[in-house]
């Protein structure tokens, strides 16, 4: 579980420190705060070896095409588009504190590489003044465990697009799941981890927690669309079942909240606007199951909010038990940057009730 991270030069973050994070963390913030930035943060760190991981990026803040210029695929990651200075991302995990380190090569020798694919490359074999580089553009990823030595990958620009070189062919395993809020998740991805689940016998779950919200709904299953992909579908009591879809965008993203922490077991999922498309008399019992939900599966939820009402529904639906396993951060703007101030769930108890603005 992440407890504490600080993220330096990385978008509008110059430096920021959080000392604390909790199993269930919600963010809150003025808009343009950077509340979607530190989710994005924390995804690109677990993913980081992911080819497409810049391009889910940029298209989740809507951009789905961007160029291969450095102006446009790295750039927007470094604070205040300068890439002459390094992003340093450093997360308390569990007991130890990893780090990674991202910064901007010019020139990259591919053909200097050498070796099997997935293999460790020493940093060396990146030259910035090399005329003879075949991608110029790289994005150098150093990592660092506090327990371990430190490894170098690089992210650039090759003839079939992205590529990642110098990756460790093995390693620890972590899930991150990223739910952004412009957009619907991709129907795909859903049908994808309910297929999964259901394979371990896991839909029967699934439709439960949907049945506190939908006491009509039946079953879930999987049926074959338009174009032979696998549809999530629901019988709701109609004479025949509909696309998940048809039933409301509200299911749709509790739906897609539930099948990402069953997904991401010892993980963390990543929620924009978790309250987004849901009614407010519904929001307590949605943070009760996101809770159960978490705590089945040792999942870490971190999540953002601009709803006063979705705050108060935290405080109210969680249970006292859950004292030590849910914080409140608001981010702050100060004359340093941004900055966070941390509500236990006693403070934020005391805050809600004497009706301060917490948002």
């Amino acid at each position: 579980m992440i407890r504490s991270l600080t993220l330096s030069r990385f978008k509008c973050f110059l430096n920021l420190r959080i000392p604390q994070l909790a199993r269930i963390t919600l963010l809150g913030g003025e808009n343009s705060i950077g509340k979607t930035s530190l989710l994005e943060a924390i995804f690109l760190f677990y993913g980081r070896y992911a080819e497409d991981i810049l391009v889910r990026l940029h298209g989740w803040r809507g951009m789905p095409v961007i160029g291969l210029a450095p102006e446009e695929l790295f750039a927007p990651f470094f604070f205040d588009y300068c890439m002459d200075r390094d992003i340093h991302l450093s997360f308390g995990i569990d007991n130890r504190t990893e780090r990674l380190r991202m910064f901007f090569v010019p020139q990259h020798r591919k053909d200097t590489l050498g070796g099997r694919s997935g293999e460790r490359r020493p940093r060396k074999a990146f030259v910035r003044t090399d005329v003879r580089a075949v991608a110029p553009n790289a994005l150098a990823l150093e990592y660092q465990a506090s327990r371990g030595a430190s490894e170098t990958a690089y992210l650039l620009v090759g003839s079939k697009g992205l590529e990642v070189e110098g990756a460790p062919a093995s390693g620890e395993s972590r899930t991150a799941v990223f739910l952004q809020s412009r957009s619907p998740i991709a129907a795909t991805e859903d049908a994808q981890r309910f297929g999964r689940l259901d394979k371990m016998g896991l839909a029967s779950e699934i439709v439960e927690f949907l049945k506190r919200f939908y006491p009509h709904l039946e079953d879930l299953s999987l049926i074959p669309g338009p174009d032979g992909k696998p549809v999530i579908h629901a019988d709701i009591g109609l004479a025949r079942k509909v696309p998940a879809g048809y039933v409301g965008d509200g299911f749709c993203r509790l739906l897609s909240v539930y099948l990402a922490i069953a997904s991401a077991p010892k993980g963390v999922v990543l929620i924009d606007e978790i309250g987004g498309g849901i009614h407010y008399s519904a929001l307590a019992k949605v943070w009760r199951g996101v809770e159960a939900a978490s705590e089945k599966y040792g999942c870490q939820v971190v999540a953002t909010t601009h709803s006063y009402e979705c705050i108060q529904a935290a405080r109210q639906g969680l249970e006292e038990l859950l004292k030590p396993d849910f914080l409140y951060i608001r981010l702050d703007k100060s004359e340093t940057g941004v900055v966070p101030k941390l509500y236990s769930f006693d403070v934020l108890g005391a805050a809600v009730e004497s009706g301060w603005e917490v948002r």
